[in-house]
């Protein structure tokens, strides 16, 4: 039986838990596809090889062959964008700064932390739209979470490279979204972090190495803060809501 392209990338994802390696050395080694495949799924899914894959991720490195979505896949190639990320809760003026931001970006991150989480809420509250990249199958989310039931009955996007089950390496997992993250946003703010936060420095590499424009909230010196580090390198300061403007 003849599968489509589809088919055939949908049926290595689901071979391989969504391993971007094992899928790519299935391709590499020509694995052979038998002739009944079940790649049947309750939710839609986006290819490397289909017209609405985003171009943005297309240059990134190892981009995703599956996509597995929920919500309104046109966000992906909004042209604002703008990755909120932070390890701290946020103080009231950063949540005020957040809620400048939702007027003009669509806010994407992985609500990953405490700052995360509230730039997610405040983008809720303003009624704005998200794009939420997860780490597991779209099976798994806890669906009476209330960013979840938001994003399903508000145009937000969920995103994910499982599409079956979740991924053995759970930590693998998390670094490898940061690339998804990073290579659609077009700007992006870290609010804080310490020096040793490694899924905030590989998330923002990807940022960097896409080009994109990085802003920064000052923090107290010698405490440790990579936001300083960030500021001392060349990141945009973010004094006043203006800056990032």
């Amino acid at each position: 039986m003849k599968h489509s392209s589809k088919s055939i990338l949908m049926w290595l994802s689901k071979k391989n838990k969504g391993d971007w390696l094992g899928i790519f050395k299935d391709i590499q080694n020509k694995t052979e596809i038998p002739d009944e495949i079940d790649v049947s799924n309750d939710y839609d899914c986006v290819t490397i090889l289909d017209p609405q894959y985003s171009n943005k991720l297309r240059q990134c490195w190892h981009p995703p062959f599956v996509l597995w979505h929920l919500g309104d896949l046109n966000l992906l190639n909004e042209p604002n964008i703008m990755c909120v990320c932070g390890q701290n809760s946020p103080n009231k003026d950063t949540i005020n700064l957040i809620k400048h931001i939702c007027d003009s970006y669509v806010i994407i991150n992985g609500d990953d932390s405490a700052l995360e989480r509230v730039a997610l809420q405040t983008a809720m509250a303003e009624g704005k739209k998200f794009i939420m990249v997860l780490n597991q199958s779209l099976y798994n989310i806890d669906y009476d979470d209330t960013l979840i039931q938001y994003a399903i009955h508000n145009g937000c996007l969920l995103l994910s490279e499982y599409g079956w089950e979740d991924p053995d390496d759970i930590e693998k997992s998390e670094n490898e979204k940061q690339r998804i993250i990073g290579f659609l946003a077009d700007k992006m703010l870290v609010t804080s972090a310490s020096r040793n936060n490694m899924r905030l420095k590989l998330l923002i590499d990807e940022c960097l190495s896409k080009g994109s424009d990085l802003f920064a909230l000052p923090a107290p010196p010698f405490k440790g803060e990579l936001t300083n580090d960030l500021l001392r390198d060349g990141a945009i300061l973010v004094n006043k809501n203006s800056d990032i403007f």
